[in-house]
């Protein structure tokens, strides 16, 4: 069986396999062994009264479902056990996978276990041995009898794996899927502690504070079951000064640590699992001795009884007193790798991924299927049905030939994002695909494509059209490259949802940055799409306007839901409430999270309700909108509240108003702190206290979790807010125009551009990209100083260049240069970097002769400024190298690279140049001008030389490396052929 993609199960009875764990390093192991997680998709139910948390995928062709215990021990994973057979009834093995205590010899095989290696259970036996020390305090009872034999199915497995060739192959499969998650973001600390970390003491040993440290309890301490104090417990052998003298030798240690350290070994025999860990090393070895075990664990005994049950651990410790935790980690990625390798060899009965997905027509769609997800979407707890309109929207779409489309528009915060929603998981098998944009702004629709890429790519990695395409790729190629893909005339039942289209480039809207949606869909006549704005006059398909609630049920439920108050529907106040909000649903949202924060009834919900109308009334009378006086009224009763409770969370609302309304966190407000403002200093600290912040606008129904940002592996995690809420705030918070938290805003954005030199600096850039846009946006209309922006516009421009937006990048460039030749003069070094990056631009748009008049101009400013040999001043002659061998002057362009290149080789030395990135470029772009020109022994030596230095920057798995290594096998393949 491979590792190929499998459409997920339609019911939660197609799963057959179920993993348990206890502990977040485990849960974490045995998630980055997925091939797919189904939970990134599509969430499955679970039995009533079933309280346990799954996450669902496929590893190795196999549908699993991972159940996240509540703690450790027997009793929680019993509990678990039972909820898994009430929610899955059909699961015929249940893996219990995680890190364990073993004994130093397997006494049946008289084989070593180390640290790091795998345990497999033949059979368990339970014990319950109570918190047990060298002491032999706290023992509970005496050994029990062994549990049930595992079930035929799992004994011929187990029988199978303790053969030659598939113990083997077990082995094999381990250690290629333990280098794989190990290989992941994430994993830093999960990597081989070292074979000098292994330390095995003598049972003699015992873990105790030294004679000279005072203690009363542990002087007294000389024996085997003599007490030790409670805090020499909880310390390290280092502190307590442990005998190094009194360690036990181990044979497979002496093996050089780059070879042992990723090959561990597996041992299959019978394994002790009680309610507490074990740290005694005398009793670990008489219950080995005798019981012939070769772990100690806490969960296998829990499940056993109610699943077929494998436990699968990795030694994280010798079952002593002598505990350390540095090896948890590496031995819970080790066990999740041999449950890998495990599921491998385990033959599945029901075959669900050899089924195909068909549409409406029955036409099977394999290749053009994707799961669906729309994880990256706010959705919420309190959308009632509009049936009606889900009806109209079924009729339309589904209805016809070619392409159909609708554009629902109402308000904002009427519900059209959550009716598109409840229409695509109403529907979600009536198409191959569904894909969800934002397209409140170009950079958010291109980030959305890449999204689609990613998606495709996960599932279909061979797909033709998208095989060029890497987390590296320009913006600008992803979106071509998906569209592409939806126009591929066999890729013809997609549904599209392209949301928040608010600002679209239609007659009088006179805003630069206003959006042509039509630019961005597929140019073909097939697929459905959804379009939802506030504009009444965008046109794509049939046009459906979405009104307030009508019934008072809805408005009833939405605020019962909101506010978790059983009253709801008796109470009059209620009624009036509602009644006073006129059915809006994000006012009844705010309104019902407020009620759910404090004790305050309805009648008085309503009392603050019109005093804060009445303000409205007084202080802005420009509020013309009668839905916006209801909004606005709820959200500055919540902000009253707020205010009281965490002055800071409204400041940072305040200030969150020029920035995106997506996507803010916490390393990005950090740029601030220079500042100087004593709350974002503070809520900037640490992150406890900005989630606290954040908290607090959450729970009032202003803010939320940025379900759209996939970042939060290199950053904290993201918050976002309504765009009703985040132009309340611009407009009613900020009065005035507030130019200090305008500037700190463009500053922060600035300020965190990451260099490209450093790791993924794209993903980064990407989650800036709206930001970027807003700012843009204020420079466009004239409302920062232009004295100081110039180096932060010259930034902007490299990252929508590196986006392949050049349009935008080209006119950023233009901005900067006029702010820093007017600042600092045509001929400063800073200017002179902005000349040479225009020339980059023109270059990547082919405008030849601009860009070398833009080089030309940088390259006699640097010279002049910084002299024939600076590493700035060789970077444009690179470039002017790479323009000529675009032009065809090509001994002109040689003699630029080899200017560069010796230049770089006399500034840095001949060490320091080879893992120096520029003098890597040159090296590379001089090979494959000397190839061109025929002298293959130069450039085999150039492609050589090149290949050293990048292997050691960037890693032989690199992108960059393996194109390396493509073009000197072509070079060398070509050079063969032509060789008599």
């Amino acid at each position: 069986m491979d590792d190929s993609y499998i459409p997920p199960p339609s019911r939660r009875s197609d799963f057959e396999i179920a993993i348990l764990c206890a502990l977040r390093v485990e849960f974490d192991a045995v998630e980055a062994a997925f091939d797919i997680s189904w939970e990134e998709h599509f969430k499955y139910s679970k039995a009533p009264g079933d309280p346990n948390a799954y996450s669902t995928g496929a590893v190795c062709g196999h549908n699993v479902v991972l159940a996240f215990m509540p703690g450790i021990g027997k009793v929680n994973a019993a509990n678990v056990a039972s909820g898994l057979r009430s929610s899955f009834p059909a699961l015929k093995l249940g893996l219990i996978v995680g890190v364990c205590g073993v004994s130093p010899i397997a006494w049946e095989t008289k084989q070593e276990i180390v640290l790091g290696d795998v345990t497999i259970s033949t059979e368990a036996v339970q014990s319950d041995f109570g918190r047990e020390y060298s002491d032999g305090i706290q023992i509970k009872s005496t050994l029990q009898d062994s549990l049930s034999r595992p079930n035929s199915e799992i004994r011929a497995l187990l029988q199978k794996l303790s053969s030659k060739r598939a113990s083997k192959a077990l082995s094999k499969d381990t250690s290629i899927f333990l280098e794989q998650i190990l290989s992941q973001e994430g994993f830093e600390e999960s990597q081989y502690p070292g074979a000098k970390e292994d330390k095995l003491f003598d049972p003699k040993e015992r873990h105790k504070h030294r004679s000279d440290a005072g203690c009363a309890i542990c002087s007294k301490c000389e024996n085997d079951y003599d007490e030790v104090c409670d805090d020499a417990l909880r310390m390290a052998c280092a502190n307590l000064r442990c005998n190094e003298e009194m360690l036990v030798k181990r044979e497979r240690l002496r093996q050089p640590q780059d070879v042992f350290a990723l090959k561990p070994c597996i041992h299959l025999g019978r394994i002790a699992s009680a309610d507490q860990t074990l740290k005694s090393a005398p009793r670990r070895d008489k219950l080995a001795r005798d019981m012939k075990v070769i772990a100690f664990e806490m969960e296998g005994a829990g499940s056993w009884e109610t699943l077929p049950t494998v436990i699968i651990k990795g030694a994280c410790d010798y079952a002593d007193s002598h505990k350390a935790k540095k090896w948890q980690n590496y031995a819970a990625v080790s066990a999740a790798a041999c449950m890998k390798a495990l599921l491998k060899q385990w033959t599945a009965t029901d075959r669900q991924y050899d089924r195909q997905r068909t549409g409406p027509q029955g036409v099977a769609e394999e290749s053009f299927s994707i799961v669906f997800d729309l994880s990256e979407v706010s959705e919420t707890d309190h959308f009632v049905a509009r049936q009606k309109e889900l009806d109209v929207m079924y009729k339309t779409l589904s209805e016809g030939e070619g392409r159909r489309a609708v554009t629902l528009h109402g308000l904002g915060g009427i519900g059209k994002t959550q009716l598109a929603i409840a229409y695509a998981k109403a529907h979600r098998n009536d198409y191959s695909a569904i894909f969800w944009l934002n397209v409140k702004d170009e950079a958010s629709i291109l980030q959305g494509y890449s999204h689609i890429a990613t998606q495709i790519l996960k599932q279909h990695p061979s797909v033709g059209l998208l095989k060029n395409i890497t987390d590296e790729t320009k913006l600008s190629n992803v979106f071509e490259a998906v569209k592409r893909w939806l126009e591929h005339p066999k890729n013809t039942q997609w549904l599209m949802i392209f949301d928040n289209y608010d600002n679209p480039k239609i007659s009088g809207n006179t805003d630069n940055s206003a959006i042509d949606i039509q630019q961005f869909l597929p140019k073909v006549y097939h697929g459905a799409i959804v379009v939802t704005t506030i504009s009444s006059k965008v046109n794509v398909g049939r046009r459906m306007q979405i009104s307030k609630l009508e019934g008072l049920r809805d408005s009833l439920q939405i605020l019962s839901d909101a506010s978790h108050r059983d009253d709801v529907f008796d109470d009059s106040a209620a009624t009036e409430l509602v009644k006073e909000l006129d059915g809006h649903p994000l006012a009844l949202a705010t309104a019902g999270a407020y009620l759910n924060e404090v004790s305050t009834s309805f009648a008085s919900y309503i009392q603050l309700y019109k005093s804060s109308w009445l303000k409205l009334q007084q202080k802005s009378p420009e509020l013309s909108s009668y839905e916006d006086k209801k909004l606005f009224s709820t959200w500055n009763v919540s902000l009253s509240r707020i205010r009281q409770q965490n002055e800071h969370s409204a400041k940072l609302l305040q200030l969150w108003a020029y920035f995106d309304n997506q996507d803010l966190w916490l390393e990005l407000l950090r740029e601030g702190r220079s500042s100087g403002l004593d709350w974002l200093l503070n809520i900037t600290e640490d992150e406890l206290n900005f989630d606290e912040a954040l908290r607090m606008l959450c729970n009032y129904g202003l803010a939320g979790v940025d379900r759209s940002a996939k970042f939060s592996e290199v950053e904290h995690q993201g918050y976002t807010i309504h765009s009703c809420v985040h132009s309340w705030a611009f407009h009613m918070l900020n009065k005035e125009w507030d130019p200090e938290f305008a500037n700190l805003t463009l500053k922060c954005v600035a300020r965190h551009l990451p260099d490209n030199n450093m790791q993924k600096p794209w993903v980064t850039q990407r989650r800036l990209m709206r930001h970027i846009g807003r700012c843009w946006r204020f420079v466009l209309e004239g409302c920062l100083d232009h004295n100081d922006t110039g180096w932060m516009l010259h930034r902007f421009g490299d990252v929508y260049a590196d986006q392949g937006q050049f349009k935008e990048a080209e006119a950023m460039y233009q901005r900067a240069l006029q702010g820093k030749e007017k600042a600092w003069g045509p001929e400063h070094t800073s200017t002179l970097n902005t000349v040479n990056n225009l020339g980059n631009l023109y270059a990547d748009l082919r405008r030849l002769e601009e860009a070398e008049r833009m080089y030309q101009r940088a390259l006699q400013g640097k010279e002049k400024a910084w002299g024939l040999e600076h590493t700035s001043t060789l970077d444009t002659v690179n470039n002017l190298g790479s323009l000529y061998a675009d032009l065809g002057r090509l001994e002109e362009a040689e003699r630029m690279y080899q200017r560069a290149l010796q230049g770089y080789k006399k500034a840095l030395g001949r060490e320091t140049v080879k893992t120096f990135v520029p003098a890597l470029s040159t090296a590379e772009n001089l090979a494959n001008l000397v190839a061109r020109k025929g002298r293959a022994q130069e450039a085999d030596a150039l492609y050589s030389y090149t290949l050293v230095g990048v292997r050691a920057v960037f890693g032989s798995s690199s992108r960059r490396c393996q194109e390396l290594v493509k073009a000197l096998d072509v070079l060398r393949s070509n050079t063969c052929e032509s060789t008599p």
